[in-house]
């Protein structure tokens, strides 16, 4: 995008209008590297969370295979209380995926996507900015 930098008339304007779009640039630089960093953090959590919603589901299936055919009594009773344990797990687990699964890594990659580019029109306005400083 090109900016109607030839409205600016002083280099007074010029100093202030680059002043605001540096602080604007470091704001923008340094959520890039908060965004980045959790890029990093959220794909090892999230194949993590994979992994665990995987096993977490081989083991309520075989609790809800062996269950039905056991008699009843205290075996059985505790396969039912492993299976509670589990089913909670994986509805945590699930709670967890939305925030640091791969949902999670793609909604981060698009606000990672965005920063980048209001931070190469900041660049533009920057040196925009500057050349018309330079005229006057």
């Amino acid at each position: 995008m090109s900016f109607t930098t030839s409205i600016l008339t002083t280099i007074g304007d010029c100093d202030k209008l680059l002043s605001l779009a540096q602080a604007d640039k470091r704001d923008k630089e340094f959520r890039k590297i908060t965004l980045e960093r959790k890029q990093e953090n959220s794909v090892l959590t999230s194949s993590e969370i994979e992994a665990d919603l995987s096993a977490v589901n081989a083991e309520i299936d075989a609790y809800e295979t062996a269950i039905p055919g056991m008699p009843e009594g205290l075996a059985k009773e505790q396969f039912r209380a492993k299976l509670t344990k589990a089913v909670y797990k994986k509805f945590t687990l699930e709670e967890r995926r939305l925030t640091n699964g791969v949902l999670a890594v793609l909604q981060n990659e698009l606000e990672l996507s965005c920063v980048a580019k209001d931070l190469d029109e900041c660049e533009l306005f920057i040196t925009e900015i500057t050349e018309r400083k330079a005229e006057l």
